[in-house]
């Protein structure tokens, strides 16, 4: 079975996407993980940042990108796809798909 970090894109140029401290788009607000009944967001890549790992989500409103932490900063990269796989990916638009080729 292939990891989430074997399946989605390593994202070189991170910093060009904006980091997201509340989980959420930081364009319309409208989609991501929080408490104002957002959309989900869909699960698009990943970057190994100056700050650890982050997870990279696209907004499925207005299709900006936005970026942050799925775990603790200090995570080694599969405690990293563990946690994103955990508290993220499962919750995203795109789950079905992202499953169906992790057991590809």
């Amino acid at each position: 079975m292939k990891r989430l970090i074997d399946i989605l894109p390593k994202v070189i140029q991170w910093d060009s996407i904006p980091y997201a401290s509340d989980l959420v788009c930081q364009n319309c607000e409208k989609s991501g993980f929080d408490y104002r009944g957002a959309r989900k967001p869909n699960l698009i890549g990943w970057a190994e940042t100056n700050y650890g790992f982050q997870a990279i989500f696209e907004c499925t409103e207005c299709g900006s990108k936005f970026r942050f932490h799925g775990g603790d900063p200090c995570d080694d990269i599969d405690t990293f796809d563990l946690k994103m796989g955990l508290h993220f990916a499962k919750q995203c638009e795109n789950w079905e798909e992202l499953r169906k080729r992790i057991d590809e």
